[in-house]
Order: C-alpha cells, then sequence, then structure tokens
C-alpha cells in the first residue's frame, strides 16, 4: 500500500491541519491445494451407493439425473428380471481421488484520514473484496485384480468454480 500525507504548516490555527489518502491492496486466503486419496477396498464400491440409491428410487423414471441415472446410462447399473444389479458389488476395487483447488480471497482499500485542530481525528475506508474459488476433483475405480468380465474402471470429473465481489464500508 501507499498513504499520501497532505499536511498544512504548523501556525497555532485552529480547523483542518491535514489529511491523507492511502491505496492498498490485501491478499487474505490462497486456495492453492492438492489432495490425493488412494487405497484399496476390499468392502464396497461406489456402484453398491448406486445401487442402494437405485433400489430405493424404484423404477428408472424415478432416478435422479445426476446419479443414479448417470450410472445407469454408462452400465453401472442392470437389470435382469427385474432385479438391479452392479459387478463390483463386494468392492475389491482400486478407489482413487484427487482434488486441486486454487483461487484467492483479495481485498483493495482507499483510505481517507484528516485532523482538525489537533483535536479531532477521522478516517474512513473503501474496501472491495473479491473471491475466486476453483475445484477440480477426480474419482476413480478400477478392477485391478481382474475379477469383472464386464467392468475396468470409472472415472467421475467434478469441476466448482465460484466467483464474487463486493463492498464495504468502515469509519472511525
Amino acid at each position: 500500500g501507499v498513504v499520501f500525507a497532505f499536511n498544512r504548516p504548523k501556525i497555532n490555527e485552529n480547523g483542518w491541519q491535514g489529511f491523507q489518502l492511502g491505496f492498498g491492496y490485501n491478499r487474505h486466503t490462497s486456495f492453492e491445494n492438492r489432495t490425493i486419496i488412494e487405497g484399496f477396498n476390499n468392502q464396497s464400491s461406489l456402484m453398491t451407493q448406486y445401487l442402494d440409491q437405485a433400489i430405493a428410487e424404484g423404477s428408472t423414471a424415478n432416478f435422479d439425473p445426476f446419479t443414479t441415472l448417470l450410472a445407469w446410462d454408462a452400465f453401472l447399473i442392470d437389470q435382469s428380471g427385474g432385479v438391479y444389479f452392479v459387478d463390483m458389488y463386494t468392492g475389491n476395487v482400486n478407489q482413487r481421488k484427487e482434488i486441486n483447488t486454487s483461487g484467492n480471497i483479495n481485498e483493495y482499500n482507499i483510505t481517507f484520514g484528516g485532523n482538525y485542530s489537533d483535536m479531532l481525528y477521522l478516517g474512513a475506508s473503501f474496501g472491495f473484496p473479491r473471491v475466486r474459488y476453483e475445484e477440480e476433483s477426480t474419482y476413480e475405480e478400477t478392477d485391478a485384480q481382474n475379477i469383472s468380465p464386464y467392468f475396468n474402471s470409472l472415472q467421475i470429473k467434478q469441476n466448482l468454480t465460484t466467483k464474487g465481489s463486493g463492498f464495504n464500508f468502515k469509519i472511525g
């Protein structure tokens, strides 16, 4: 930041003795991060959750369009004799999730200050904060032991972007 001071010479007079004008920039937060979660699961698969949800929803007409219906359309869930099933119900899959985040919260400031007769000191600040947050995650499951003749792997990618700006005012 930078501050410019405009002061009157000291001559024992009442009134405005001077004022200051400032400009600043602050980085409040950085969202730069990378997380990797990985392991072998011999208990369940993500497809187990899809199967449970499909059974609860009943027919394909009632499938949630963002989860169960996508799994149905990708042939992760199938039906035989009116019964839903998945290939890797008991797990035995390698699972991996990678999450990359980026962005920050920044604020630009304009400040004013003044001195009246060395008795009253006033100040005001105008802030203009901005936020940007981006998250990209990739979830993968693989049949590393070649248990299923039909299922090899699945991958789900999700992207999230959040942006915003605002205004604040402080006086003292």
